[in-house]
């Protein structure tokens, strides 16, 4: 169907393709039926792939999100500054 899209918009886009961009994921760059390498059997010329910068950031913010919202480590945070407080008193 992208094919069919990319035909209409530029009929001569199979030899005009410079770039890919995806987001990394198995179903973008995935070696047997991910859309870059079922891309790559269509353009004539070599393809620069690269992997957003935004989507990079989201699986970062993603898997933040997770670890932090992980109760094992709000209370290890919890008990460290509890244990930052305590030091602090000793020392005055």
């Amino acid at each position: 169907m992208i094919y069919k899209l990319l035909d209409q918009l530029c009929s001569s886009w199979r030899h005009k393709l410079l770039l890919v961009s995806t987001d990394g994921e198995n179903t973008m760059t995935g070696w047997k039926g991910g859309f870059v390498m079922l891309m790559d059997k269509e353009y004539t010329n070599e393809v620069l792939r690269v992997w957003c910068r935004a989507h990079q950031m989201d699986l970062v913010i993603h898997d933040a999100t997770v670890m932090i919202s992980d109760s094992a480590f709000t209370k290890m945070t919890h008990s460290f500054t509890v244990h930052l407080r305590q030091q602090a008193n000793y020392s005055l």
